[in-house]
C-alpha cells in the first residue's frame, strides 16, 4: 500500500507479511529478506538461498529445464523448486511466461478447485504457487479471472484459519506457540494445529492487502474501504491493522478520519508499552502532521521513530524515507540526500524500498541540473548490491 492513489511517497510501514520465498520468517510476519543472517548457513546452490539473496535469474536458468521436461511435482522438494521458479518469474515481472506455463502445471487449476468452495482441506501444492496462479491474470489485464481467483483463495485462506482456530481451541496444543511454516513447500503431516492456524491467518491478512491494493487501483475505493473496515472490526486492539488504515485514509485524503484513527493507535502503542510500538505511534504521530503541514515536528517524530531501538524494526527504512522528504517539504534538500544516501550505504536492503531510491532520483533532479551524473553514480552501485528484480526506470534516466 506504500504507493496507494496519489503518491506522495511518504509511507507508513504495512504490516501484512510478504510472500514467503523461503523457509521460515517469524509466524504471522514478514519473512526475512535477502542477505538475512538467519539463513546466512545456507548453501550458495540452494534455491532457498538465492531466492533470499535475490538472485532470480540463477533460479529461472536453474529449475526452468524442470519445468519443460514436464517432471515438476515427482517429488515435494521439486515442487519447492518450481514453486520459487514461478516466484522468480514474478517477481522478474515475467507475467507471459508465467502464463505460458503455470496453466498446464501440474493441473493446478484443476486440482485445486478454483471453481469449488467451502473447502476446508489442506492444499496439496504450495500456497505461494495457487497465489501466483490468481494473482497474474490481474497483471495481465484479466482482472476479472484474477479477482475470481483471489476472492476464491482467501475465502479459502478465511476457512483454513478458522478450521485450525477451532481444533486449537479444542485441544491446545502442549509443544506451545506456533512455529513458521513455508509458503513454498506443502505443509508436512506434523506440523501443529496452533502453526498452521498463524500460517493461515497470515495468509489471510496478506490476500486481503492484495485485494485492496488492486481495488484501489482500479479507483474502487467503496470496495476497497468496505475491507478495511472488517479488518479494523476483526483486529480492534490490533496496531499494525489501524496503522495501515490511517495510512489509507491520508492517502485519500481523509486527514479528519485519519486523525481519528491516529488518536486510537496512539492508545493501543501507550497500552503495548514496547518500542516496537513506540516507533509506530511515533511514525504515525509523524504522518499526521505532515499530511496537516507541519513538516518541522513532522521531522521529530519520524526521527524519534527510526532511532527507537528495537530489533524488529532495526532495519525499517519507512520513517527513514518518511523523514526525508518532510526535510525536502522543509526546504533542507541538502539534509535529505545525505540522510538517504548514507542509509543506503549502511543498509543494502534499503535498494529494496522503492520509494527510497525514487525519493532519492527526485532530490538530486531539483538539487541539481547535472542530477543524471548523481543518478548514474547511483544506479551503478544499486546494480552491484540490489535483487536482480530491481526495477532500473524507478531512476528515470
Amino acid at each position: 500500500l506504500t504507493n496507494l492513489g496519489n503518491p506522495t511517497y511518504v509511507t507508513a510501514p504495512c504490516p501484512l507479511a510478504a510472500l514467503a520465498t523461503a523457509r521460515g520468517g517469524p509466524a504471522g510476519g514478514a519473512m526475512d529478506g535477502p542477505g538475512s543472517e538467519t539463513h546466512a548457513e545456507q548453501d550458495d546452490g540452494d534455491c532457498r538461498s538465492l531466492a533470499l539473496k535475490g538472485k532470480w535469474k540463477q533460479i529461472i536458468e536453474r529449475v526452468g529445464p524442470t519445468i519443460a521436461s514436464g517432471k515438476s511435482s515427482e517429488t515435494s522438494e521439486v515442487l519447492a523448486e518450481a514453486t520459487l521458479y514461478f516466484v522468480a518469474l514474478f517477481k522478474m515481472r515475467n507475467f507471459r511466461k508465467i502464463s505460458d506455463e503455470i496453466e498446464s502445471f501440474s493441473n493446478l487449476a484443476d486440482a485445486e478447485g478454483f471453481s469449488k468452495r467451502g473447502v476446508t482441506e489442506e492444499p496439496r501444492v504450495p500456497f505461494a504457487l495457487l497465489w501466483i496462479l490468481a494473482e497474474y491474470h490481474v497483471h495481465l489485464g484479466d482482472v476479472a479471472t484474477g479477482f475470481d481467483r483471489l476472492y476464491y483463495l482467501l475465502e479459502r485462506a478465511r476457512l483454513l484459519r478458522d478450521h485450525y482456530g477451532a481444533l486449537v481451541s479444542a485441544a491446545p496444543s502442549p509443544s506451545g506457540d506456533a512455529q513458521p511454516v513455508s509458503d513454498v513447500e506443502v505443509s508436512s503431516p506434523d506440523v501443529t494445529h496452533a502453526s498452521l492456524h498463524s500460517a493461515w491467518d497470515r495468509r489471510f491478512q496478506m490476500l486481503r492487502a492484495i485485494v485492496v491494493c488492486h481495488h484501489f487501483s482500479k479507483q474502487q475505493y467503496s470496495v476497497a474501504l468496505k475491507l478495511l473496515s472488517r479488518l479494523i472490526e476483526e483486529k480492534e486492539n490490533d496496531i499494525e491493522a489501524h496503522t495501515l488504515m490511517v495510512h489509507v485514509l491520508l492517502q485519500l485524503g481523509d486527514v479528519k478520519s485519519a486523525v481519528r484513527i491516529a488518536e486510537r493507535v496512539k492508545a493501543l502503542c501507550a497500552s503495548a508499552g514496547t518500542d516496537e510500538a513506540t516507533a509506530r505511534r511515533a511514525n504515525v504521530e509523524g504522518l499526521v502532521l505532515f499530511a496537516t503541514g507541519n513538516f518541522t515536528d513532522s521531522i521529530a517524530k519520524f526521527e524519534e521513530a527510526s532511532n527507537t531501538p528495537s530489533e524488529n524494526l532495526a532495519a525499517d527504512p519507512v520513517p527513514i524515507n518518511n523523514s526525508a522528504v518532510a526535510n525536502m517539504y522543509s526546504r533542507n534538500l541538502h539534509a535529505s540526500v545525505k540522510l538517504l544516501e548514507n542509509n543506503l550505504t549502511q543498509n543494502h536492503l534499503f535498494t529494496l524500498h522503492k520509494p527510497i531510491v525514487l525519493n532519492l532520483c527526485s532530490m538530486y533532479e531539483l538539487a541539481s541540473t547535472k542530477s543524471n551524473e548523481s543518478k548514474e553514480v547511483l544506479q551503478t552501485w544499486i546494480l552491484n548490491h540490489a535483487a536482480d528484480d530491481f526495477d532500473c526506470s524507478n531512476m528515470r534516466l
